[in-house]
């Protein structure tokens, strides 16, 4: 047979970019990204300049599928939204979360995001200036990444078939690396797969928010 003719394929780095959002931002490689393109890897570096290259275009290009902020909630439902908000974002891109803390200036992909919300908050009469509502963003966004990297760390399935929740309980059921006389605490638990410690984390953030007058340290922010 012969080769196949007609024009090649257009290949652009947006396309690398949601390739490599698919395969997994946090592990991807060079070579998988080109493989899923059908093209060589050297194709690939036509329109990146590198690994890193790929990894700051696919937060750039994550961020912008974040939803737009409403403007019809409290200052309180607002970060509510938030969390969710990123939520679905982390549901749409297994491994996005875990690329986020290790990728240093990840955050560059949703510096209009980030303005969005404070903005939003502010105009919701967030107890405090927008220095503290940017703290308070960032703490619920902290949490929100550090519960979708746990989440994924437990849902995922090894080479023994077993998943990390399975192997967690397996380990505190042994309780090899525990003396006997010490009280387990955050023993491993089915409500551990859910987002119900997440939302309890967000409440309490929101509760403290409320009753705690604005320090001047969070104008720094």
């Amino acid at each position: 047979m012969g080769n196949k003719t007609g024009p090649k394929p257009q290949l652009s780095a947006n396309d690398i970019a949601e390739c490599a959002l698919k395969i997994g931002v946090d592990n991807f490689t060079i070579g998988q990204v080109a493989k899923e393109l059908g093209v060589v890897p050297s194709a690939v570096y036509r329109h990146v300049e590198s690994r890193e290259d790929i990894v700051i275009r696919a937060f750039i290009r994550a961020g912008r599928q974040l939803q737009q902020v409403p403007t019809d909630l409290s200052w309180q439902g607002i970060l509510r939204w938030m969390a969710d908000d990123m939520w679905r974002l982390f549901d749409r891109y297994p491994g996005l979360a875990p690329a986020i803390f290790t990728t240093p200036g990840a955050h560059i992909g949703v510096q209009k995001y980030f303005d969005d919300v404070v903005t939003a908050l502010m105009d919701a009469d967030f107890p405090g200036d927008r220095g503290r509502a940017l703290f308070a963003m960032d703490m619920v966004g902290d949490s929100v990444t550090v519960s979708r990297v746990f989440h994924e760390h437990l849902t995922s399935v090894g080479e023994d078939g077993m998943t990390g929740l399975e192997r967690a309980k397996k380990i505190f059921q042994t309780r090899t690396y525990v003396p006997a006389n010490i009280k387990l605490a955050f023993a491993p638990e089915e409500s551990w797969m859910a987002r119900d410690g997440l939302n309890v984390q967000l409440e309490f953030i929101i509760e403290a928010l409320e009753v705690i007058p604005p320090r001047p340290e969070y104008s720094r922010y």
